[in-house]
C-alpha cells in the first residue's frame, strides 16, 4: 500500500506493485514507460465505502529484436485485466447474489457503485465458477426445456425471450441461453459434449 485518504465520505486505498518484472519475450531487464490509476471498487470498511486505486505500470522492453514492444503490469489477486471491481469485492458480490440471493441493487448499495458495475463483476466471475465446476451438472437422462419472456426491451418493447435446460429428474437448472426456437436449442445441444448427449433418453417441452 502506498497510502490513503477520505474525501467526499469515500476512502480512497493507493496501492502498486514492488520490484522490476523480466522482460516476458526475451527474459531481459525492462524500463518503467508510464503509470496510470485504476480506480477499483472495493470492499468497505467500517461502512465505508472504499476505492481501490492501482497504480498500474506499463513496462517497456529496450531491445528493439525483441517481439514483446512493451506490457502493462498484471495481477488477478488486485484484480483481472479491465474489470471495475477488485477481485475480493468481485468474489465476495457473486457469493452474495449467487449463495445468499441478494439483488445486485442491494449489494450495489452497500458497496457504494453503480448496478451496473456489481452485475458485470458476478456476470464475470460467475461465468468463471460454473467453467471450473466441471461436476456441477453430472449425467442427465431426462431434459426439459421450457422458453421464457425474459424482457421486454426498446420502445417498441421487442420481446427477449430465454430457454431454461433443467435435468428434470432432480429438478435441477443446468443452463439458461437466449432464444426459444429448435436452431438455438439444438446449437445449445450440439456444444455439450457427445456423451453427455447420449445419455439423455428422455425430453420434455414446457414442463421444466
Amino acid at each position: 500500500m502506498v497510502g490513503w485518504k477520505k474525501e467526499d465520505g469515500v476512502l480512497r486505498v493507493v496501492v502498486c506493485l514492488r520490484g522490476r518484472p523480466a522482460c516476458g519475450g526475451c527474459g531481459g531487464g525492462v524500463w518503467a514507460k508510464e503509470t496510470r490509476e485504476v480506480v477499483l471498487e472495493d470492499l468497505p470498511v467500517f461502512g465505508v465505502p472504499v476505492r481501490l486505486v492501482w497504480r498500474k505500470r506499463r513496462w517497456e522492453c529496450p531491445d528493439s529484436a525483441c517481439e514483446v514492444a512493451s506490457f502493462t503490469e498484471q495481477a488477478a489477486w488486485i484484480a483481472p485485466a479491465r474489470a471495475r471491481v477488485s477481485s475480493r469485492a468481485g468474489r465476495w458480490a457473486t457469493e452474495q447474489v449467487g449463495r445468499w440471493g441478494r439483488t445486485v441493487t442491494e449489494v450495489a448499495k452497500y458497496l457504494g457503485c453503480a448496478w451496473d458495475t456489481v452485475d458485470r463483476a458476478v456476470d464475470r466471475w460467475g461465468e468463471a465458477l460454473l467453467t471450473a465446476d466441471k461436476a456441477r451438472v453430472g449425467a442427465v437422462d431426462a431434459l426439459g426445456l421450457d422458453e421464457t419472456l425474459f424482457q421486454r426491451r426498446g420502445r417498441r418493447h421487442a420481446r427477449m425471450w430465454m430457454t431454461s435446460a433443467v435435468d428434470v429428474r432432480k429438478g435441477q437448472l443446468i443452463d439458461i441461453f437466449p432464444g426459444k426456437d429448435t436452431k438455438t436449442a439444438a446449437q445449445w445441444l450440439l456444444s455439450r459434449p457427445a456423451e453427455w448427449r447420449e445419455g439423455i433418453r428422455w425430453a420434455v417441452l414446457d414442463l421444466s
